[in-house]
């Protein structure tokens, strides 16, 4: 399996997967033109997507959805919620249920629920039969069946959105930073680190940090404190963050 991050930031959020079978993009908050871009770049034609699945409704997740979809005849997949509240128009659309496992080509994926300010957020696990890939983004906090789902995983993908002292001494408005640092809200840099260091395992070959918030965070210091948190309790795995405003060179799972 291969995982590229088209973009990844509070300004949109874009991640494609590829198998032997499928292609897929988890989230579509670029505008469609430069989603179109940055796969080219990766070699990637755009009608080769066979879905887009939506983790929810904001528009940083899905405001390039509909005309990307429209455009190259992609069906987008979501729980009946989000698809309600999501901006995007008529589009071919496959509800899938939360919970509930669902195969596309030669992937097994299912969505699990997330405590975020959303309709029905999800986070995903993903698998193709060799590897198993797992997608948590835009939460609070994580959860008991958030941390048993994502645990174990041959990839993670998971958020550190803020450094706390950032986003406290930040210019955001008091009311943004009590729901950003809520349970509702995004990890923290601290959160995160305490998370990965229970999920990692040996079979763990990397953990990619995303959606890092461009004014309360930045990479230095958020791949900083999970490798510290890592290091205190003997685990080594790769540990890097998403880059935000371009694509990141594939990463290949052996």
């Amino acid at each position: 399996m291969e995982i590229a991050f088209l973009g990844s930031s509070s300004s949109g959020n874009s991640t494609l997967i590829c198998s032997d079978e499928s292609k897929i993009l988890i989230d579509a908050g670029l505008s469609a033109r430069e989603m179109e871009r940055r796969l080219e770049l990766l070699g990637h034609s755009p009608n080769d997507i066979d879905a887009i699945l939506l983790s929810h409704e904001h528009s940083d997740h899905c405001k390039g959805a509909g005309i990307f979809s429209r455009r190259h005849g992609i069906r987008v997949m979501a729980n009946l919620p989000t698809f309600a509240m999501a901006p995007i128009g008529n589009v071919e659309f496959t509800e899938f249920m939360t919970m509930e496992e669902f195969n596309l080509n030669d992937l097994r994926i299912r969505s699990y629920p997330v405590p975020h300010n959303a309709a029905e957020p999800v986070c995903f696990s993903i698998s193709d039969g060799k590897h198993s890939i797992g997608f948590v983004t835009d939460l609070g906090k994580v959860t008991q069946l958030v941390g048993s789902v994502m645990s174990d995983k041959d990839f993670l993908i998971i958020e550190a959105n803020h450094d706390e002292e950032m986003l406290r001494k930040g210019s955001y408005p008091d009311f943004l930073k009590r729901s950003i640092a809520s349970s509702n809200g995004h990890l923290s840099n601290r959160a995160t680190a305490s998370a990965v260091s229970d999920l990692v395992t040996e079979r763990t070959q990397g953990v990619a940090l995303v959606h890092l918030s461009d004014e309360n965070n930045t990479p230095e210091k958020a791949e900083h404190e999970v490798r510290s948190a890592l290091a205190r309790k003997l685990k080594a795995t790769k540990i890097n963050a998403a880059e935000r405003y371009k694509v990141t060179t594939p990463i290949v799972l052996r």
